[in-house]
């Protein structure tokens, strides 16, 4: 695992999306002490994105239940909409 300070990142952000995006292993940038973000290939986002979104997925089909519907009030209140 990679840790860098965000200085050092900004030095070398070139080098470092050159070397990530052809495989390389995530960076993890820290600001003040405490690690603020992680830089991933985009092939890893698109992955954790895919999982996420079948995870939605499964989430919804669980609460679909089996009639293959959401109640409409159920529907309303997970999505925050009055």
């Amino acid at each position: 695992m990679t840790i860098l300070p965000i200085s050092e990142v900004r030095a070398r952000l070139g080098q470092l999306t050159r070397e990530i995006g052809s495989g390389g292993e995530p960076v993890f940038i820290q600001h003040r002490g405490k690690v603020m973000a992680v830089l991933i290939s985009a092939a890893e986002f698109a992955f954790l994105q895919g999982c996420e979104d079948q995870a939605d997925y499964s989430a919804a089909e669980k609460a679909a239940g089996e009639s293959g519907r959401i109640p409409w009030n159920e529907l309303k209140r997970e999505l925050d909409v009055d």
